[in-house]
């Protein structure tokens, strides 16, 4: 009951973030110049940035799928791409229950162990946040100047300052983690005899095996696994420079901007709030205000932006939630090939 209440908190306090940061930033926007402006959009740019987010999570899919190849798993184009909308879906919902959701559902449509397959998942993060990271490295390079002064004004103080709080924090953090593996390793033997401590101890193993999936690959399958990858981040880059077409007011912005955007995206959609919203508009907002557009064509976009995302999330989660009930429910095997 406890656990569910803290969870039920933990919802409202996200949910209300979320509506705090979006009411500060859109609390003097008139939405009926908002709605005028927006019919005006070139819908055609929309739609291809959906086309190319779906293309985007479709690569997502396929990409996990060869991740589970090598641990004797099947998943399959097809269920591994339903189980990526629906997560998407749930992520709208709960923030980071996305990477549960889409793990449990490919359990129940494919009988492959939970464990094994959100392994691959925490995977396939650390390399997209290394993809994230390069593109953030990018944009810093060739926008250095203009972005420099904008992320300071976001996050505020000194930045060498800043930098030195950040490394000792890190440090300590580092220091404890290391101390706590160290006792943990210590008293192994001990740990190891308690039952729920041996669930445990499974439940990790089949993480580890998830993880350490990415070097289990055949070449053809690395070859695959970084193609896909770079599929994904080209879409999502793309994604937001076709964006830019779809109004007056940003079509003249280069790839340069759109690699800030998607620098600051990528940021706002980490935030632990439901679907990013509230953050994503008011980082995207900046964003475009350090490129010279004013602040209400801003906002326009932003809300576009995220609103034809959204949209997109809801509808194509709700077909995949109802295709994957046309998929019986798999018995589970610990190791087996899902035909």
């Amino acid at each position: 009951m406890k656990e569910k209440a803290i969870s039920a908190l933990k919802y409202i306090l996200t949910l209300a973030i979320a509506i705090g940061l979006f009411w500060m930033l859109y609390r003097n926007q008139d939405f009926g110049e908002l709605w005028r402006n927006l019919s005006q959009a070139r819908w055609e740019w929309i739609a291809v940035s959906i086309i190319l987010s779906l293309t985007a999570h479709l690569s997502r899919g396929i990409r996990w799928a060869i991740m589970l190849k090598p641990l004797g798993y099947n998943a399959g184009a097809v269920p591994a791409f339903i189980a990526v909308m629906i997560g998407y879906l749930a992520n709208l919902v709960v923030p980071r229950m996305g990477e549960v959701s889409r793990s449990a559902v490919l359990q129940r449509m494919r009988g492959i162990p939970f464990q094994v397959s959100f392994g691959a998942v925490i995977a396939e993060r650390v390399f997209d946040l290394f993809m994230l990271v390069l593109f953030t490295l990018g944009a810093l390079w060739l926008e250095f100047d203009r972005l420099s002064d904008f992320l300071t004004q976001i996050f505020g103080g000194n930045a060498q300052g800043n930098a030195l709080n950040k490394g000792l924090l890190l440090g300590g953090v580092a220091l404890v983690a290391l101390g706590g593996i160290a006792v943990a390793y210590a008293t192994r033997s001990y740990w190891m005899q308690l039952m729920w401590a041996q669930k445990i101890i499974g439940f990790l193993k089949g993480l580890k095996d998830g993880v350490l999936s990415v070097l289990q690959l055949s070449t053809a399958q690395r070859i695959g696994f970084l193609l896909h990858t770079v599929v994904i981040w080209a879409c999502y880059y793309l994604t937001s420079y076709v964006l830019f077409f779809a109004m007056p007011a940003t079509e003249q912005l280069d790839w340069h901007c759109a690699l800030a955007i998607l620098m600051m995206s990528g940021i706002s959609i980490v935030a632990p709030v439901q679907g990013g919203i509230g953050v994503y508009h008011l980082f995207v907002t900046a964003t475009l205000s350090a490129y010279g557009i004013a602040q209400p064509p801003a906002q326009e976009f932003a809300f576009m932006a995220h609103s034809s995302q959204l949209l997109s999330y809801i509808v194509f989660g709700v077909l995949a939630l109802g295709a994957s009930l046309l998929f019986k429910p798999a018995a589970k095997n610990d190791k087996m090939a899902a035909s």
